[in-house]
């Protein structure tokens, strides 16, 4: 099963890949739409951005999600209602997000609002053209498009199941044995409840691993490597060389990495959502939960 984990940089976008929950790579790409087009097989997207934005109010995942990390949550924003994050204007969209919600909207969070705006005109775009984002409903059909002929080309190799390559990925020569628990599960009968492209915070995915609250920020060393060992517990060894994606920051690369883990989960039906699926909330047909 291939998923995919994106989380936002200065430059764009950087997306881990994983395949049966192994690492399978890493990328960069200019534009969210960029990614979803060229990713077009991945069973699951989860992504660090908010995912319906609501006119009036707070969203009840972020509480629930700043709650569950605990020490850690002011990693996890409280998201502008639509009307304020459209505004080109901090001081006004501070304003209206205050009468909205009854809080004031954060300078960090204000300087998300294109990328924000980004991923929600993908993810409306992808529910218009086809109804929904959920992924085919066949785990074992090929690749599709570019990818197909690259996959024919490789299966049989070793007995081992082709990994899938795009745009400057890089590809361990011998990737860790997936974990049992981490093979995938029939989607077919069992469609995934939140569509192909789902919201996931990096943090909340850490907390989820580890099973019980962080103490170290990511930015800190030893909260560097607690979350390096998570997730090599968890199957997903990153090499020590990723070319040129080596350039951006550590922490880009592991809260992708721990996003891809949980779309992994996500389409195995092993993750859980909050709030749970009976008090989810939705915004002009897009679901508002955050997936663990």
């Amino acid at each position: 099963m291939f998923v995919v984990g994106a989380d936002g940089c200065q430059t764009g976008w950087i997306a881990v890949a994983l395949d049966s929950g192994v690492f399978a790579g890493a990328t960069h790409f200019k534009t969210f739409r960029e990614l979803v087009d060229r990713l077009d097989d991945a069973a699951a997207i989860g992504v660090d951005i908010p995912i319906g934005l609501v006119a009036d109010g707070v969203r009840t995942c972020d509480e629930l999600t700043r709650e569950f990390v605990g020490p850690r949550r002011n990693s996890v924003f409280r998201t502008p209602v639509r009307d304020a994050i459209s505004l080109e204007s901090y001081s006004d969209a501070n304003i209206l997000n205050r009468e909205r919600t009854g809080y004031g909207m954060s300078k960090q969070m204000f300087n998300l609002r294109r990328k924000i705006l980004e991923v929600d005109a993908v993810v409306r775009t992808e529910a218009r053209e086809h109804g929904s984002t959920a992924p085919p409903s066949r785990t074992d059909a090929p690749p599709s498009g570019r990818f197909r002929e690259q996959a024919r080309r490789m299966e049989g190799r070793d007995g081992a199941r082709s990994l899938r390559k795009f745009a400057r990925i890089i590809t361990p020569a011998r990737p860790p044995k997936a974990l049992e628990a981490d093979k995938p599960m029939s989607i077919g009968r069992n469609p995934l409840p939140g569509g192909r492209i789902v919201e996931v915070h990096p943090e909340a995915s850490f907390r989820e691993l580890a099973g019980a609250p962080l103490k170290h920020s990511k930015k800190t060393w030893n909260g560097m490597m607690q979350r390096m060992r998570l997730l090599e517990k968890a199957g997903i060894a990153i090499p020590a060389e990723l070319g040129e994606i080596g350039r951006v920051g550590v922490d880009d690369v592991l809260d992708a990495a721990a996003i891809a883990w949980t779309a992994n989960r996500y389409v195995n039906h092993r993750a859980r959502s909050l709030p749970p699926q009976q008090l989810w909330q939705h915004s002009e047909g897009q679901v508002v939960a955050i997936w663990i």
